[in-house]
Parts: C-alpha cells; structure tokens; sequence
C-alpha cells in the first residue's frame, strides 16, 4: 500500500541531520557519500533528469581511475544495500545500471534471443552468478513502447521518443519489482536497487541507459562498459583475468604482500632492508612509474586485461623511472623479476587524465 506522506521533504530534512557521515572502510579511498537518509517517502517526487549531450555520447559518467562516491540504495523490501560494505567482500564488484523498457537491457535476460553478441553475455553472466558481486540500480527508461534508444536521449518526460521516468519514488520501486517478478521467457536471477529520488547514481556512475562499471576494493574504477551486455560478451578475457588475480579485501591484499615481498627480499636480496616494503607509485599512473625500496636491475613486464604483453623490458635499472606513455587507458598487471624470480606483482591503472 502507498505511504501516505504529507510533507516529504520535511521529512527529508529531519533524516538528513542524522545521516551527517559516510560510512568510509578504507583510509584515502572513497570519501564521498551519496546515499540517501533511510528509505525514501513513496510519494517523494524524482528529480529532473538532465541531458548530457546528444545521442551515443558516452563520455559522462566515472572514468577508468577515478574514485567512486559511496552510496545507500533500497530493494522493493526496503533491505538496503551500501556499495562501501559490498567492496569489502571476496569478489569484483560490478555494478549495472538497469532501464527496464530498453531493448539491450531485455535482450540480454530474454532466453528467446539468441544473437551472438546477447547470448554470449547471457551465458557467461549465468555461469558466473557467484565470482562476481553483480549489483543493478534501476533509474529510468528508455524509449518505454519501442525500446529503441540510442543512449542520452533528450529526456522527455511523457513522449515516447527519449529517455522517461516516473513522477515519484512509488513508481520507481514498482517498476523494478514487475521486472523481478516477470518470468519467462525473462530470467533474471538478481535483486534490483532503486536509484534515489535526486538520480544521484545515474548521474555520477552512468549517463548512459544500460552500461556498467567496475569498481576495486579502494573504490576505483577499473573498467567501464557504455553498453553493459556488449562488455560482458567481448570483454571476457578481462573478466576472466580479474578472477585469475585473487580478489580480496583490501587489508588482506596489503598484509599478504607485505609478507610475500620480506621473504622475496630475503631470498633474492634485491634490498638489503628486510623491514622496507616494495611500493610503486603512482598508481593509478598518468605518464610514468616509480618504485620504492627496489634497487638493482630486473625485468619489468605489464599485461593488458586480455593477459596480452603491453610493455616489457629486460635488464632495466629498477630504481629508475618507467615510462607508460605507450599504454592506453585500462587497468594492466605488472610484474617485476629479478634472476628469474618474482619480486613484485601488482595490479596497475593507468589512467592519463586526458
């Protein structure tokens, strides 16, 4: 039954003086918050939607590198879920933003498509239900009759020629539940979220109708995807590769390299201070890297998210600058070997801020 809320923004008001702190895990990782005060009022109004350029101009939203906002979001149940607690889990968190009435977004969950590109995506989502920690927001929709929509549509409120939404928050969780709740040939094995009444996760995660991100336990964004099911069916060998890299909680990853890199030190000798720890800055990285407490020569050798070779080379002064003007925008791995050993492995960003 709808709530019955007189003075929605109030009430608004009285929450958000005791929602005054972002629940912030990791120290200098995400410190912006865009949750919402409790469960919005059903009757509270959604804001405006904004028009972020003409039609397939996906430049908006979070960029490879950057560092996400937290935010809160609520099932139909009303059981939250807060992205900061989802990133201290064991596996890659991928958030997916979810336009019911798109066609790309119906293709990829409808079992009687069966084009390459959607069945492709389709299977490897459903074979991998439990590596990764999917998480769908629903916002708006596009094109709600035709499901034609080429991406930043002029948002039009009540023509089915661009990118709509519902007046208020009632309508928001609605429409995400009669999805859940659609059936065959429809198969959707997920809990959809709805975005708060302000679009605050549309606007500053996607501006796009159906992509993703993907997002490290610091809150960093590794990937993008401006169509999510496009992603999933050609970016698998990077999927795949994130798996390969064991994914776990960020202070597990820091102690188990701190204790790895002692007794690499100890037995290659490369530094001849056992307590120092091996670091590599900056990272993400614009132009070049260096390290810390290296010394000596080595090999240097970076993978690409396919596990293809991007950048090697032998017998270099580890204690000098590197060079990665040569690499694209991505997230890569980088290892370093001295007399065939490995010294030092570590997920690398580049991200050149171009």
């Amino acid at each position: 039954m709808k709530s019955n809320y007189l003075l929605p923004f109030l009430a608004v008001l009285f929450f958000s003086s005791q929602f005054l702190s972002a629940q912030i895990t990791y120290e200098n990782a995400i410190t912006e918050d865009l949750g919402w005060p409790g469960i919005p009022p059903e009757s509270y109004p959604i804001a405006e939607l904004e028009y972020y350029g003409e039609a397939n101009d996906f430049s908006g939203g979070y960029q490879v590198g950057d560092t996400v906002a937290d935010f809160t979001v609520y099932d139909f149940q009303g059981n939250s879920l807060t992205l900061s607690e989802q990133l201290q889990g064991d596996k890659p968190v991928i958030i997916l933003n979810s336009s019911v009435s798109c066609i790309r977004f119906r293709n990829m969950f409808d079992s009687t498509v069966t084009s390459q590109e959607n069945l492709a995506a389709r299977n490897y989502l459903y074979s991998h239900l439990d590596d990764f920690n999917w998480v769908f927001i629903y916002n708006l929709e596009a094109h709600p009759s035709d499901g034609n929509c080429p991406s930043n549509c002029p948002p039009v409120p009540n023509l089915d020629t661009a990118v709509t939404q519902g007046p208020d928050y009632l309508y928001r969780k609605y429409s995400m539940h009669n999805w859940e709740t659609h059936g065959t040939p429809y198969g959707f094995n997920f809990t959809m979220y709805a975005d708060n009444p302000d679009n605050s996760i549309y606007n500053h995660y996607f501006r796009r109708a159906f992509g993703l991100i993907i997002i490290s336990c610091e809150g960093i964004v590794l990937n993008r995807g401006d169509w999510a099911n496009q992603f999933i069916a050609f970016e698998q060998g990077f999927l795949d590769n994130l798996l390969l890299d064991p994914y776990q909680q960020c202070e597990v990853i820091e102690e188990e390299e701190e204790e790895e890199e002692e007794e690499e030190e100890e037995t290659v000798g490369v530094n001849n201070n056992f307590e120092a720890e091996i670091k590599m800055f900056p990272n993400p990285a614009a132009q070049n890297i260096r390290f810390d407490n290296l010394n000596g020569s080595g090999d240097v050798t970076i993978v690409d998210g396919r596990g293809r070779i991007a950048f090697e080379k032998r017998n270099i002064d580890l204690s000098s600058t590197i060079d990665l003007n040569d690499l694209s925008d991505g997230m890569y791995h980088l290892t370093v070997r001295s007399n065939n050993q490995v010294i030092y492995s570590e997920r690398l960003i580049v991200h050149s801020n171009n």
